[in-house]
This record gives C-alpha cells, sequence and structure tokens, in this order.
C-alpha cells in the first residue's frame, strides 16, 4: 500500500517553497466567491422570476421549462448556468432549438445567451443583473418567439 505522505509530500513541500501553493489557494477562493456571487443572484434574483413568467405561461396552456446546469451547487465545475426554455412544439425553430434564455457565469461575469431562430450573447457585470432586467429579457423572449411564430401560420 502507498504511504500518501511519503507520495505527496514532497510535492506540496516544493509549491508551498515557491509559493505557487498560496497562489492555488487565491485561485481557489476567487473562483468560489464568484460561485457563490452568482447563485445568489440565480437563486435569489433569477429562478424566482423565470417561475413567475412560468406559471403565467402554464395559465395560458403553454409549456417552458427551467434548466439549471450543473443540478448541483459545486464551484468545481465551470460555467453554471439557468436557462428558461419556451419547450411549446408550435414553437421549435426550423433548426429543432427552443426559444432559450440563458445566463450563465464565464470569467467573473454574467453571459446572457438567447436562441431561438438566431443565437445572440450579451455580457453583464454582476451588478447589472437587476429584476427588471431579467423580467424585460423573459417578455421578450416571449414576445418575439409569439411574433415569430404568429407570421409563420
Amino acid at each position: 500500500m502507498v504511504d500518501i505522505e511519503k507520495e505527496l509530500d514532497p510535492l506540496f513541500y516544493k509549491l508551498e517553497k515557491e509559493g505557487k501553493l498560496e497562489r492555488y489557494k487565491k485561485t481557489d477562493q476567487r473562483i468560489k466567491e464568484e460561485f457563490n456571487e452568482f447563485k445568489d443572484i440565480r437563486d435569489d434574483l433569477i429562478i424566482p422570476l423565470m417561475r413567475d413568467y412560468q406559471r403565467y405561461l402554464r395559465k395560458k396552456g403553454i409549456y417552458s421549462d427551467i434548466i439549471r446546469q450543473p443540478k448541483i451547487d459545486s464551484p468545481t465545475i465551470p460555467n453554471p448556468s439557468i436557462a428558461f426554455v419556451l419547450s411549446e412544439l408550435n414553437l421549435i425553430s426550423p433548426l429543432g432549438i427552443y426559444p432559450s434564455i440563458k445566463f450563465t457565469l464565464e470569467g467573473g461575469k454574467i453571459l446572457e445567451t438567447v436562441t431561438g431562430k438566431t443565437t445572440f450573447s450579451i455580457e453583464y457585470q454582476k451588478n447589472q443583473i437587476t429584476p427588471d432586467l431579467i423580467s424585460s429579457k423573459l417578455a421578450n423572449l416571449i414576445k418575439f418567439s409569439f411574433e415569430i411564430n404568429e407570421s409563420n401560420l
């Protein structure tokens, strides 16, 4: 059986001596802080608004989904995201894509990606994510998806 300390202590001694171990710890701490900030924004602001729109659409007989990636909260998994998908069959694009809006943590910023007939992305600082912004983005996705679909009927 391998003696873990005997096997790995020289490596960590060398990393500590060169100051690299501290840099790993600082990077790890920064990643955890960014993840926790995104998690708070996602859980306290974005998801509740998405649920409000989902409930409204359900009353109108329209299907939608809220998809969280990854399903577990872990700062070690890169680019966590939350997406609102209009999963109504009549709204599917010719490419087989449902209209959606996704907010992803990337490099300390939040990337909004809207997918439908076309795909585009906008980058935000975390402090730019407000209830008004999220509500207008969700409403615009719904309006645009139904207006485009209406013109194809």
